[in-house]
């Protein structure tokens, strides 16, 4: 997997695969817009149905595996059983079709998905009524830096960790859509009376 940035020259097609979460997220776009995207069941292992999804995902785009420019897939944090799917898959697809691959943060990529400028706090559920969290700042241009470390705990730990960021009122909260745990909704809403935005799915 290569992290090199790419800078193409005419709009390419991408595929995209999301395998961190309990359900797998898959997208193809052509630039900048979305042409198909679908997500799989919380029931069933990536393991068992990713290559069905993409199959029916790449149908759906009317597009061919051949005509792909250049793959990406989260590198987490997130499960660790299902990120070995989605990389170990994209990483083959790579090497059989000779594209590009490039691994894409789950924290970075929810933090862009708030569609805002300025200090974005992403929140992934981890289970055990803990979450992952980073802290990014985001530029014109969707220029993303991160800001401090990664970090995991309960939420009031991660609360105080940013407590002094969130105290500014110029800190944006974003989540994962598939975050099944209110508790995190429920907590924020209660301390800091915000309402918390789901990040979109691809």
């Amino acid at each position: 997997m290569s992290n090199l940035q790419f800078q193409p020259d005419r709009p390419r097609i991408i595929l995209a695969v999301d395998t961190s979460q309990t359900r797998a997220s898959f997208a193809v776009s052509c630039g900048t817009n979305i042409i198909a995207s679908l997500q799989g069941s919380d029931s069933v292992p990536h393991s068992k149905v990713f290559f069905n999804l993409l199959s029916v995902l790449l149908k759906d785009a009317g597009v061919g595996l051949p005509e792909i420019d250049l793959l990406a897939a989260a590198i987490g944090p997130g499960s660790f059983t299902g990120l070995r799917v989605g990389l170990s898959a994209i990483k083959g697809l790579s090497h059989s079709l000779g594209k590009q691959a490039i691994g894409v943060s789950s924290l970075d990529a929810t933090a862009l998905t708030s569609g805002v400028s300025g200090k974005v706090l992403a929140i992934i559920d981890a289970g055990r009524e803990e979450v992952y969290a980073g802290l990014r700042e985001i530029g014109s241009g969707k220029t993303l830096t991160p800001l401090g470390k990664d970090v995991i705990g309960t939420l009031p730990d991660v609360v105080r960790l940013f407590n002094e960021y969130m105290m500014e009122g110029s800190l944006t909260v974003v989540r994962q859509r598939d975050s099944k745990d209110q508790f995190l909704e429920n907590y924020l809403n209660h301390l800091l009376n915000w309402r918390l935005e789901p990040a979109p799915s691809v």
